[in-house]
């Protein structure tokens, strides 16, 4: 039930936008159990006489390629953790529709509005366009606070990298030096 919600709100923010905007669905995950591709056509069928919704044909291209497709989105809307992970890292302004915590975290851990999170098992029925308005008139200051706190946040993910080669080698070092029990 939860689902057939979500897919109808969707489907009536894109009917507000469809007039307005060009739209590229961006396919993400294309496994056997869970295609993106198969949720994008249904939704372009919906709109077959509109030439502004288009679905981008992933399965073509490599993950930069597709980074690079995310990073020409004037405003990026995703439902996938990697694809919102590739418009922070592209400093493209974004709007998370998180199922988990996990897309509050990042959000939070950027130090974003978390107007530019919306919860997708609990969807309030204007809250995607309200996100979607906020996002556009604050979409320089996104990029620039992303531009700003990215190299950081890499910088940090870096040390922490390098925090944990160094535990983990200290770790196989002393095991190495263990005697063996026989």
């Amino acid at each position: 039930m939860t689902i057939i919600l979500t897919q109808l709100l969707v489907l009536k923010f894109i009917s507000l936008l469809i007039n307005e905007s060009n739209i590229l669905l961006i396919p993400h995950v294309i496994w056997n159990s869970q295609d993106d591709r198969l949720i994008s056509q249904e939704v372009v069928k919906q709109y077959n006489h509109n030439n502004r919704i288009s679905t981008l044909e992933s399965e073509l291209l490599n993950y930069e390629q597709i980074r690079y497709v995310i990073s020409q989105c004037h405003l990026f809307i995703g439902a996938r953790t990697h694809a919102i992970i590739s418009a922070y890292a592209t400093c493209t302004p974004a709007i998370a529709l998180g199922y988990s915590v996990k897309a509050r975290g990042i959000a939070k851990d950027l130090q974003l509005n978390e107007r530019l999170v919306v919860n997708s098992k609990d969807f309030k029925n204007n809250q995607l366009l309200e996100s979607f308005c906020y996002a556009l008139s604050h979409e320089s200051e996104i990029s620039l606070h992303l531009e700003t706190i990215i190299p950081s946040y890499l910088k940090r993910m870096e040390t922490l990298k390098e925090t944990i080669v160094e535990v983990l080698n200290h770790q196989l070092n002393n095991e190495a030096n263990q005697p063996k029990e026989h």
